[in-house]
């Protein structure tokens, strides 16, 4: 159902006077929105529809003749237009507007009408008429206006009080000196004790610090400074006496720091040479302690190899010996070492390098050399290689060529070394066995 909003006829002075047609039975006005019923009444459209409110069906005011609120009244298109035309006067007219025009245009011309009545924008709470707003404000006591010292803006009415009382460029006077025409920012500056210009500060003598105690307005001190240029100098001549004792003791002391100075030097120069050698002394027991550490005796070697680089071909692992004393060997993997009816198949060597037992030790060198490749997958089946490594000759240098080299050409097929099942994490892991087969030198 329709909810009832808007207003009730139309309250404005018609010129002629309205014929009665127009008006609504209910609220004695020009019907505003005119509507009909069934039975042939017209009312403004806020006015029927607050009597049939609440109600699908209801009685004419008039005649009592029953509607449906629903189908029962329409919209007079044509009666509405009419009384949009007929002619009322400005409801500013008793503030003097004589304008008389077409009811559809009322409301346009009395929002902008020069008769309208305002309040002041400005709050001071003056209410004038729409066509004298300009020239108020030009007079307006609550107008902005700038401070001619300032350049702030201000209310006019607290312009005074802002320069009297506020205003940092506003002229005042010296209440020491009497001096004019000082802006209320510069007063500290110009009462200052040591660089103002107030002829009347009490300021003290510039020789205070050697020992004249005399203090006296700004303006009188030069005829201190003349009057007592005897008495400055003598107290020029005790400071200097004063301070060229304590310069003396000074030079004194110095003379046994810088002695005590020298001495420490040579003994902290002679502590660092002895600290030195410590240094070095526990540098090459740590070279020595990490080798140890890092280099297994026993023949045996686990070793963990980055594959996540697949740009590197070839690996090395660490050296290691077969026993203590023993020989000294590394591994080497070369990922795409031989190749055979289009299979790649990486290749796997045990080196034999230059070690510290090499004296005490027969060659050449033989062994049998066990790899094992672990399997990372849920089966855990490694894979294990057995090659013997024979007639290798003594290594002289301490970088080993290929000639002191066994081992096999055919490891694994390199595709099968590269899957998941070796490899976790990027990383693939050996355990690398050479047990070597002759007896010690005796």
């Amino acid at each position: 159902m329709e909810e009832v909003h808007g207003q009730c006829g139309y309250d404005a002075v018609f010129e002629p006077e309205v014929d009665r047609k127009y008006v609504c039975p209910i609220c004695l006005a020009v019907m505003r929105d005119a509507m009909q019923t069934s039975c042939g009444h017209r009312f403004c459209r806020t006015c029927i529809l607050g009597v049939s409110v609440g109600r699908s069906v209801s009685k004419c005011p008039l005649d009592n003749t029953l509607f449906h609120r629903d189908s029962g009244i329409f919209e007079d298109i044509a009666v509405r237009r009419e009384i949009l035309s007929l002619r009322v006067r400005c409801d500013h007219k008793d503030n003097g507007c004589d304008w008389v025009g077409e009811l559809r245009k009322l409301q346009e011309h009395s929002s902008s009408c020069p008769f309208l009545m305002t309040t002041c924008q400005n709050g001071c709470g003056v209410s004038i008429l729409l066509r004298d707003v300009a020239n108020h404000l030009t007079s307006c006591e609550h107008r902005l206006v700038h401070c001619m010292h300032c350049k702030l803006q201000v209310i006019f009415a607290d312009l005074t009080k802002h320069q009297v009382l506020m205003c940092q460029k506003f002229p005042v006077c010296c209440t020491l000196c009497g001096r004019t025409g000082i802006c209320r920012e510069d007063i500290p500056r110009h009462i200052e004790k040591e660089t103002g210009d107030c002829s009347h500060v009490i300021v003290t003598c510039q020789f205070f610090l050697i020992g004249c105690q005399f203090q006296d307005r700004r303006h009188k001190m030069p005829d201190h400074y003349r009057d007592s240029a005897h008495y400055h100098n003598i107290l020029l001549l005790r400071k200097v006496d004063t301070q060229d004792k304590i310069i003396a003791g000074l030079n004194k002391r110095l003379e046994t720091v810088e002695g005590i100075v020298r001495e420490l030097s040579e003994r902290l120069h002679n502590n660092e040479s002895v600290i030195e050698n410590f240094a070095q002394q526990l540098l090459n027991q740590n070279e020595q302690l990490n080798l140890v550490n890092n280099t297994s005796y026993n023949g045996r070697f686990h070793w963990k190899i980055p594959i996540s680089n697949m740009s590197i071909e070839q690996f090395q692992s660490g050296s290691f010996y077969t026993g203590c004393p023993g020989y000294k060997v590394c591994v080497c993997i070369e990922l795409s070492g031989h190749r055979e009816n289009n299979e790649d198949y990486t290749s796997i060597f045990v080196v034999l390098e230059k070690g510290e037992f090499d004296d005490s030790l027969r060659f050449p060198f033989n062994s049998v050399c066990h790899v094992t490749v672990h399997d990372q997958s849920d089966n855990s089946q490694s894979y294990t290689v057995v090659f013997n490594c024979t007639n290798v000759s003594r290594c002289l240098s301490e970088e080993p060529s290929f000639n002191f080299s066994r081992g096999r050409l055919r490891f694994i097929k390199t595709q099968e070394l590269l899957s998941e099942k070796f490899i976790a994490d990027g990383f693939l892991y050996l355990d690398i066995e050479v047990n070597h087969c002759q007896p010690y030198c005796s």
